[in-house]
């Protein structure tokens, strides 16, 4: 095997897409998990600067999340581990429930009538969904993202290692072919369990989760399980390529 070609060309490769598989493995925080904020403290029926105060808080604490959100999403942009293009599908989709979040306390501010002010923020959940359909479909979004990108690097230098394997010495060959083999079958893999991924989201929608909760959460189910499968192929396939290059004395640092 011709050393320089391959460490020059397999290790940078490798370290790009192992460093985004790495980032995508703590991406979907607990948090993001729970159905609702805690409740909070009771107001008086009639008290509408308490209720009003409630309200408030609980869009102040979706803005932080989304904000916490789409900082995650500015991170992985800037150290390329998503593209652009990802990203600002992902910012586009935070600007949006932050400008309803704003136009919603706006209004809520304005209240003079304890049940008016009620129906505001229960409008606030019904309707934006923030904690229970916005925040974990984004997040998935973004490690659904970082899988497709690393996917497409592992994909990449599949025609650079089919070149090389022609210079591994015999004895070695067998095991080398083996973890080829593997290598390619996880990336497939990951391949179709990412596009499968794909296919759920237009289905968590806020409407989905008021009218159909049980599909909706069916839905987000089978796109964890995908999401899940695809991340440990693309483990193994990190694993498979660092294999191969401890057998032909390439050292690789993850």
């Amino acid at each position: 095997m011709k050393n320089v070609h391959v460490q020059t060309v397999t290790q940078r490769w490798l370290r790009l897409g192992a460093a985004a598989l790495l980032a995508a493995s703590a991406l979907i925080p607990a948090s993001t998990l729970a159905a609702n904020p805690p409740p909070p403290a009771k107001c008086a029926g009639t008290d509408v600067r308490c209720i009003i105060g409630v309200g408030d808080r609980l869009i102040t604490a979706h803005l932080a999340a989304l904000s916490t959100l789409n900082s995650t999403v500015s991170t992985y942009r800037d150290k390329q581990k998503i593209t652009s293009s990802q990203a600002r599908v992902l910012q586009s989709d935070i600007t949006a429930s932050r400008t309803v979040l704003k136009q919603a306390r706006a209004r809520l501010d304005a209240e003079t009538v304890a049940s008016a002010a009620s129906a505001d923020i229960a409008g606030v959940i019904a309707q934006y969904r923030i904690n229970t359909v916005v925040i974990p479909r984004d997040y998935r979004l973004l490690a659904l993202d970082i899988g497709m990108k690393t996917r497409g690097t592992l994909q990449a230098i599949i025609p650079t290692l089919d070149s090389a394997l022609g210079f591994v010495p015999e004895e070695k060959q067998p095991q080398i072919n083996a973890l080829y083999n593997d290598y390619r079958k996880q990336v497939a893999t990951a391949h179709a369990q990412l596009n499968s991924a794909r296919k759920r989201f237009p289905a968590l929608t806020q409407a989905n989760y008021n009218q159909r909760q049980p599909s909706f959460t069916s839905d987000l189910q089978a796109l964890d399980n995908a999401l899940t499968t695809a991340q440990n192929a693309l483990q193994r396939a990190v694993r498979d390529l660092k294999k191969m290059g401890s057998i032909v004395g390439i050292q690789v640092s993850l």
